[in-house]
């Protein structure tokens, strides 16, 4: 419940006691909550195309309303990681990765900085477009259903939208 809501430092414990009654037991937890952490930036260091700003955006956004709002969760966090990279192999990066993350906390260690290693890869280029087995569809008419263009990024969602727009087209 602490770290979905940004305590990154929760701490608990719990002790157990004889109860009141026999066969009885109390349990007391002490909950030193710490303070809310916020993200202070997210910084990538690695191989990458586009400026920093980008990529602390992208990653905020495309998590969690927690990260979102700057506070941090590790594994919310991840979410964002996960959704960067998707978005780069969408975009022709078919190889991207993230080679290592890490966090550092400020002096009073209620912000951190979260360092993150990417390498986006090459990006991987079409170079030619073909349709195999139509018999009843001009190749022309295929073309203009699709966007991908020879000599230009792979993008793996436009295949997929080319693909249902092509059995639409043969409904």
């Amino acid at each position: 419940a602490y770290l979905g809501r940004g305590y990154a430092r929760i701490d608990v414990t719990a002790e157990e006691t004889e109860g009141t009654k026999p066969y009885s037991r109390r349990i007391s937890f002490d909950i030193n909550e710490g303070p809310q952490i916020r993200i202070d930036r997210i910084d990538l260091n690695g191989r990458f195309t586009r400026n920093q700003k980008f990529y602390d955006n992208f990653i905020r956004q495309h998590s969690t309303k927690l990260i979102a709002s700057g506070f941090y969760n590790k594994d919310e966090l991840e979410v964002g990681y996960k959704n960067l990279l998707l978005e780069l192999q969408n975009e022709g990066y078919l190889i991207a990765k993230i080679a290592s993350t890490r966090t550092q906390y400020n002096r009073d260690r209620t912000k951190i900085t979260v360092h993150v290693n990417l390498d986006e890869g090459p990006l991987t280029l079409v170079e030619s477009v073909q349709f195999e087995g139509n018999t009843q569809v001009p190749d022309g008419d295929l073309r203009k259903l699709i966007d991908l263009q020879p000599g230009g990024p792979l993008k793996l969602d436009q295949i997929d939208a080319a693909v249902q727009a092509e059995k639409l087209l043969s409904k």
